[in-house]
């Protein structure tokens, strides 16, 4: 009984603690998660980055409660099964009580067809920028 009462007091403690990545599928790559996006009615997926490169971000740029990314389709593209999608990777920070840290977002906008290629011209940097940290 008391092994049930705290698995449900840990997994309610996460979505509380983390409640943006409760909707997330997890991915390895970016790419898999873009492409997803096609197969949905509104165009658009949502997933936290797990795995070898979710820690070789956190090698490279420190760690961090979690790596999300955002994808939504701007619109379709002249070349068939293409898309220009908008995706927005945000590593956040401070969710912990003494974090100080600030979340990091970084958004692209990036041509993609269904088979995996980029039509040509459709890849450009949208914005790079921190992200307060949440008041306390």
């Amino acid at each position: 009984m008391k092994r049930s009462s705290l698995a449900v007091l840990l997994l309610t403690l996460h979505a509380f603690a983390w409640p943006q990545a409760t909707d997330r599928a997890p991915v390895t790559d970016s790419i898999s998660l873009m492409l997803s996006a096609f197969d949905t009615p509104d165009g658009s997926a949502k997933g936290i980055l797990v795995g070898k490169l979710a820690q070789d971000v956190a090698a490279k740029y420190g760690p961090s409660d979690a790596i999300l990314i955002d994808v939504s389709t701007v619109r379709r593209l002249p070349q068939e099964g293409c898309r220009l999608l908008n995706v927005k990777f945000e590593q956040v920070r401070g969710k912990r009580p003494g974090d100080k840290r600030r979340s990091t977002t970084s958004v692209i906008e990036i041509g993609l067809c269904r088979d995996g290629t980029q039509p040509a011209d459709y890849v450009r940097s949208v914005s790079q920028q921190p992200k307060p940290s949440p008041k306390e």
